[in-house]
């Protein structure tokens, strides 16, 4: 007969379902496999400006590389997006022309999982806009007629300023989406610092508690030790 583990109070599948709802996991995002196999998906990705060092390039030649590389694609239409995570807010926007699309995130969200939720709501916004090329410029910690392009961090271009400030702002903004949706690898970081902060606190309890023990028992032994001493 298989013995119970000490310290479970509770069966497996209870302690499952309390997991299940603590962390929210019905909001996992699912893997879909792709009906092509994937060294036949041609992405076009413009890594232009990757090539040029972050430390040793000013924003004002990144403005001018850009203008050279946009001048090769007429009738395009940019989308900008970006993502931000702080320790109580998690947001995300896209901005098309002179409209912008904002989202609140769950704080389960690392900064990877928000910038790739804004490359994907682009992506979406794009398949129902067909007037013009459509070029999704995005920065990293991205069917029709779409190219993707890697800009720095502090890039200063409006959209791009915009894109950034609206993420930020998305918590407080009324008209703001929500999204409840993270990646396994979120929920997986967040588990394992949850089980490693209740491990440290009772390993922590169990310290002082051994500590407090043992000096009762010195000092018990040490009145027993002043008594002997007055009986002699």
């Amino acid at each position: 007969m298989a013995r119970t583990p000490q310290g479970l109070h509770s069966f497996p599948n209870a302690t499952f379902d309390n997991l299940y709802k603590k962390y929210q996991l019905e909001n996992i995002l699912t893997t879909e496999i792709s009906i092509s196999p994937p060294w036949l998906i041609s992405i076009n990705i413009n890594l232009d400006l990757h090539q040029n060092p972050k430390k040793s390039t000013c924003p004002t030649h990144y403005n001018n590389l850009l203008k050279e590389i946009l001048l090769t694609t007429p009738q395009h239409a940019l989308i900008f997006t970006d993502a931000s995570v702080t320790k109580n807010h998690t947001g995300m926007a896209i901005i098309h022309g002179d409209s912008q699309t904002q989202w609140k995130l769950s704080n389960k969200c690392f900064i990877y999982t928000a910038k790739a939720l804004s490359i994907l709501k682009a992506i979406e916004f794009v398949t129902n806009k067909s007037e013009a090329s459509q070029i999704i410029i995005f920065k990293p910690p991205s069917p029709v007629n779409t190219s993707y392009m890697w800009v720095l961090g502090n890039y200063n271009r409006a959209g791009n300023e915009r894109a950034d400030k609206a993420a930020k702002l998305a918590h407080l903004s009324d008209n703001s989406l929500t999204s409840l949706d993270f990646s396994f690898q979120d929920v997986k970081r967040i588990i394992a610092k949850d089980t490693y902060d209740l491990l440290e606190k009772k390993w922590l309890h169990v310290g002082w508690t051994n500590v407090a023990k043992t000096r009762s028992e010195n000092f018990e032994e040490l009145n027993d030790s002043k008594k002997a001493e007055k009986l002699r």
